[in-house]
C-alpha cells in the first residue's frame, strides 16, 4: 500500500500527457502502475500479478490535472491510523442458581405488559 501511494504522488507531480510506468517485485507477486490518458482524462491503472491470478485498480482523475494526491493521502491516513481498543463495560452480575423459566416470567419486555392489558 505504501508503494501505491508513492506511484500516485509522483504520478501527480506533473501534468503532462505521458505514459508513465513503476514496478516493485515482492515474494508472491509483482505490481505495475501506470499513469495512462484516454479521451476522458488521465488515469491510473494499478495491476498486481501472483500465482493465482490477477488483481486491476483503474482510479480516474477526479478533476483535470488534479493527481491522485488526495487518494495516496487518505490511504495514508489509514494505513498509519492508531489502533483504538475497544470500551468494554464491566460484567453483569448475575445469580449462578436462577432459574432460567423465572427469569423469562420477570424479564420487562414489552409485550409482557401488552398481554397483561388485554
Amino acid at each position: 500500500m505504501e508503494w501505491i501511494c508513492f506511484t500516485l504522488k509522483e504520478a501527480s507531480k506533473d501534468q503532462k500527457k505521458v505514459v508513465r510506468r513503476w514496478k516493485i517485485t515482492e515474494k508472491d507477486a509483482e505490481h505495475f502502475s501506470t499513469r495512462k490518458q484516454n479521451e476522458y482524462g488521465r488515469f491510473m491503472s494499478i495491476l498486481s500479478l501472483n500465482r493465482g491470478g490477477r488483481s486491476v485498480l483503474i482510479l480516474p482523475e477526479t478533476v483535470i490535472n488534479a493527481g491522485w494526491c488526495d487518494i495516496a493521502f487518505r490511504i495514508e491516513n489509514f494505513i498509519n491510523a492508531p489502533k483504538t481498543q475497544e470500551i468494554v463495560g464491566p460484567p453483569r452480575l448475575t445469580e449462578t442458581n436462577y432459574p432460567y423459566a423465572k427469569a423469562v416470567q420477570e424479564s420487562k419486555w414489552p409485550s409482557k405488559t401488552i398481554h397483561e392489558q388485554m
